[in-house]
């Protein structure tokens, strides 16, 4: 964060022409229908619905980045730049899921994601892993997205960063 910037005067900046949220809106109940969601997602195509997976700005801004370790001190990372950090991969994460899918080599065998770390009121699983099936009957496992936060019963991706 901008040393002469504070905390508080930093978020109110990156919420400016945010609603208010008090929750995250859509998503699924629970972390298997959401991996089930983005997979049936991604075998149509579905754009907007995959990004209607993932976290929005304003939800990162209410209901996310307070919680996070890297807001406080000693790193006192900015809203704005772990935003920025966070959808610059997610973007072409989602790009590099729809050529995976047009390419015909999208068929996930199973997937894990290790035990939720608890920050405030959210649930954050990562890294998760996919067991991807390739051409001659091997397998390969991967990241697939980004981190998965759950609050209120509620799961939505932080984004669709993966490392294909």
């Amino acid at each position: 964060m901008d040393s002469v910037t504070p905390w508080d005067v930093a978020l109110a900046a990156f919420r400016a022409d945010l609603p208010p949220v008090g929750g995250l809106d859509g998503g699924t109940t629970s972390l298997d229908a959401l991996v089930d969601s983005l997979l049936v997602r991604v075998a149509r195509a579905d754009t907007a619905g995959l990004v209607a997976l993932t976290m929005s700005r304003a939800e990162f801004g209410w209901l996310y980045y307070p919680t996070l370790p890297e807001a406080h001190p000693p790193y006192d990372l900015s809203p704005a730049l772990m935003w920025f950090t966070a959808q610059g991969p997610g973007r072409r994460g989602l790009t590099t899921l729809l050529g995976l899918r047009a390419s015909g080599r999208f068929e996930i065998v199973d997937w894990s994601c290790p035990a939720a770390r608890v920050y405030g009121e959210n649930s954050v699983y990562t890294p998760c892993t996919v067991r991807r099936a390739l051409p001659g009957g091997d397998t390969h496992r991967e990241r697939l997205f980004g981190a998965i936060v759950e609050r209120d019963g509620r799961f939505k991706f932080l984004n669709l960063s993966n490392s294909l």
